[in-house]
């Protein structure tokens, strides 16, 4: 009769595991850029492993921002207008790791013939309806001494800027890898590049912030597997190059000069751009929220005091 009742007892407990909830999977949302690569190359080396971590790649950075407004991710890369613009719409995002800063790699191209900035005067400008692509453009006419009225601009999503380009509806556009190397193959010329105003555009790895309250340990796994991958990138390995090329789809001689455009910020530099309440990432967003809201590219101004954190970077790393 007693070893029944511990069968019984066994069984019972047994059941009310099954039926207790078990953690929801952390899933990150991205799209294909070459300072994103080192989450997957960590997957495939198998730092993840075992913790429910989700890498989900959708075709755009809009469908990864329209993912984080359906709640259908809990965190994401993006760029950091990109989560200004989800701050401004009411979403609470929280910056947990800089993943990389454009030194080259966002590029304005135009056809060979155009040889100086002053040439675009007049001509047909293609341009993502993005912050990126408005501080490109602010930099680039600035840099041309020219008004946003000395030139067309047309609005397009980068995956048309080459059929554009050959049926000579554009001159130029403003563009980043792949697309920069389609674009070359076909004649453009890179005629400014994101390394002329070094330090502006952002790659951030962004939680929603009940997350980041509750201190959930896979974020701090997500960071540490990042820094042990971009090591190999930044090292140009070549097991490494072969992974992220999956997804690049680049000819493998041009990795080396695709990851020279990009800085990677250490473990140290991430502490330091994300620590305190008023940290430099928040105030480098709080500069480009301004240039967002003149150019009408968010209605409001968002409150980024609590912007970031670096509770999740080990400088062991």
């Amino acid at each position: 009769m007693r070893a029944i009742w511990i069968l019984l007892t066994i069984a019972t407990l047994g059941l009310v595991a099954a039926c207790l909830p078990t953690e929801a999977p952390l899933r990150i949302g991205t799209n294909v850029w070459p300072g994103y690569e080192p989450f997957y190359l960590a997957r495939q080396l198998g730092h993840y492993k075992d913790q429910d971590i989700r890498l989900i790649e959708l075709p755009s950075s809009t469908d990864v921002m329209n993912a984080l407004r359906l709640e259908q991710l809990e965190g994401a890369a993006l760029t950091l207008d990109e989560v200004i613009t989800l701050s401004a719409e009411g979403l609470d995002l929280v910056v947990v790791m800089v993943c990389d800063i454009s030194n080259g790699a966002d590029v304005v191209m135009a056809r060979p013939e155009i040889t100086s900035l002053v040439d675009l005067r007049g001509k047909h400008i293609a341009a993502e309806t993005t912050a990126v692509g408005a501080l490109m453009l602010d930099s680039l006419l600035k840099a041309a001494n020219l008004s946003a009225s000395d030139v067309k601009i047309e609005y397009l999503p980068l995956p048309d800027h080459e059929d554009a380009y050959l049926r000579n509806d554009i001159d130029a556009m403003v563009t980043f890898e792949p697309y920069s190397s389609k674009l070359a193959d076909v004649g453009a010329q890179v005629l400014f590049d994101s390394s002329q105003i070094s330090g502006q555009i952002v790659d951030v790895l962004v939680f929603n912030r009940q997350l980041v309250n509750n201190q959930d340990k896979r974020i701090g796994s997500v960071i540490d597997g990042y820094f042990k991958a971009r090591k190999l990138v930044i090292e140009h390995d070549s097991h490494a190059f072969t992974v992220v090329n999956q997804r690049l789809r680049l000819p493998p001689e041009q990795l080396p000069k695709v990851y020279s455009q990009l800085i990677f910020p250490s473990p140290e530099e991430n502490r330091r751009q994300l620590s305190g309440e008023h940290s430099y990432l928040s105030r480098t967003a709080n500069e480009l929220a301004e240039l967002m809201s003149r150019q009408h590219l968010i209605s409001r101004k968002p409150e980024l005091s609590r912007f970031t954190t670096d509770q999740f970077i080990s400088v062991t790393k």
